[in-house]
């Protein structure tokens, strides 16, 4: 069973925009949320803060931390970490490289953090997952 990270991010992106908690009532604001998660997902190997984000972006940290958890129902932090963790979660199923190696590549510098979430999303550790595909693919071979 291999996990389609393109697909599962578009769908993804869609109930987001589909589905916000408070609706937008300014252009320009969903045109910045837009900007946003499009530049959460195009830079999946750098460390992404809030602070970075706000500084780019042009926000107060605060603000932008409570505007995204508005409009999108989970905090700016909890997005950009499963954004993160899907990418990792992709990895540790096609790639034999060590799974602090790949949360490296994956921008995610705080393991136990990284660690915390991934179970939150999954139900297990990255390691049970890398595990259980390399028993998958050898059984294929």
């Amino acid at each position: 069973m291999s996990f389609d990270f393109g697909i599962a991010l578009l769908q993804i992106l869609r109930l987001m925009f589909t589905t916000f908690k408070a609706p937008l009532t300014n252009r320009h604001a969903n045109e910045q949320m837009k900007e946003i998660l499009i530049y959460v997902n195009d830079h999946p190997h750098e460390a992404i803060s809030v602070n970075q984000l706000a500084t780019h972006f042009g926000y107060n940290p605060s603000y932008l931390s409570r505007m995204f958890k508005e409009q999108m129902g989970l905090s700016l932090t909890n997005y950009v970490y499963e954004t993160k963790l899907s990418r990792l979660y992709d990895d540790l199923i096609h790639r034999d490289e060590s799974i602090t190696a790949l949360m490296e590549q994956n921008g995610l510098k705080n393991p136990r953090t990284a660690r915390k979430i991934f179970v939150d999303m999954y139900g297990c550790l990255p390691k049970e997952i890398q595990k259980r595909h390399r028993q998958q693919r050898g059984r294929s071979n």
